[in-house]
Order: structure tokens, then C-alpha cells, then sequence
């Protein structure tokens, strides 16, 4: 191969490589937005105090907020709340009437709060030290058969660099 056909054969190459990474790009961008993405997290429900400090004592209720972040509407089938120990809680659609809508908009958002019967389960549960700790987990599973967490994954995966973080600090304070 002559040095002309070289660089004949590499030109075309390398200008290619940017439209296939760019192209790329752009379908996993479609891919990715065109996926049901829901955001649920748990929202500590508090009585209004005069000064409005909220206590342990002020906590009455639990929430389950949960947004659609997808293009179309999603409809949500189940509504849970996990607690450390494997215990769990799944909210009763019939008593939520009002607050669970059969399919939430594209770009909106829903609050679920506990009910009283739920409350005071939670309560046996264990439910106000876990909030305290922030070990409550709200669970939501749509129609199509998948469930969204509201323990991001980003905080999955740094668990394991935060126990290495302790555990090399409890090494270094024996040293």
C-alpha cells in the first residue's frame, strides 16, 4: 500500500468518527427520552405548631410524592413505603380516592398522604425512627410492570466508597 492510499484509506476515517459518536449520541438521547421516568420520594407530614418548629412530635403522616418525568402519562398501580428490618407498607388505592389519580400527566406531580388506619401502622412499624434516620424507601410500580425508588442510585453506589471512607479513618485513628 503506497503511502497516498494511506492516507486516502485514514481521512475519511477519522472524519467519520465524530458523526458516529455525535449520531450515537443522539439515539440514545431518543432512546432515554422517550423511557417512563418517575420521581418518588417521601414527604414527613408535620402538625403546624405555634412557632413552627417541626418535632418528632409534630409528625403526623407520611407522603408519597411521586412526578412524572416522561413524555406521556404514566399510571401508577402501587404505592408503597418500605422501613428498615423488611418491613413495608402498601398504600390502599381505594382510600385515595381523592389524591391518586388513575394516570398522572405528563410533567406533574401527586401526593399520597398516609391515612389514618395507615398512620398508626406505620407507627407500629417503626416508621418515626426511620424517618428520623432516613430509612424509609417510597416505592412506586406502574403499569407496564416496573418500580421506581426513591433511594437514588446515586447514593447506591457511593455506599460502598463511605464504608471504605470509615473504614480507613478507623485505621488511621488506631495508628
Amino acid at each position: 500500500m503506497t503511502p497516498d492510499q494511506k492516507i486516502a484509506i485514514l481521512v475519511p476515517t477519522i472524519l467519520a468518527f465524530p458523526t458516529i459518536v455525535f449520531t450515537g449520541w443522539v439515539a440514545w438521547w431518543t432512546w432515554k427520552r422517550d423511557q417512563e421516568r418517575v420521581r418518588v420520594q417521601y414527604s414527613p407530614i408535620h402538625w403546624q405548631t405555634l412557632d413552627g418548629v417541626q418535632t418528632e412530635e409534630t409528625l403526623h403522616g407520611l407522603g408519597v410524592v411521586v412526578t412524572n418525568l416522561s413524555l406521556f402519562p404514566v399510571r401508577i398501580v402501587a404505592l408503597g413505603l418500605w422501613l428498615p428490618g423488611g418491613k413495608h407498607l402498601d398504600f390502599d388505592r381505594d382510600a385515595h380516592e381523592k389524591d391518586w389519580p388513575i394516570q398522572i400527566e405528563s410533567r406533574s406531580r401527586v401526593l399520597v398522604v398516609s391515612t389514618p388506619p395507615e398512620w398508626t401502622q406505620l407507627e407500629r412499624l417503626g416508621a418515626k425512627a426511620a424517618i428520623k434516620k432516613n430509612k424509609v424507601v417510597a416505592v412506586a410500580m406502574t403499569e407496564t410492570g416496573y418500580s421506581f425508588h426513591s433511594r437514588r442510585v446515586g447514593r447506591v453506589f457511593l455506599r460502598p466508597l463511605r464504608w471504605f471512607q470509615k473504614r480507613w479513618r478507623k485505621i488511621l485513628w488506631r495508628a
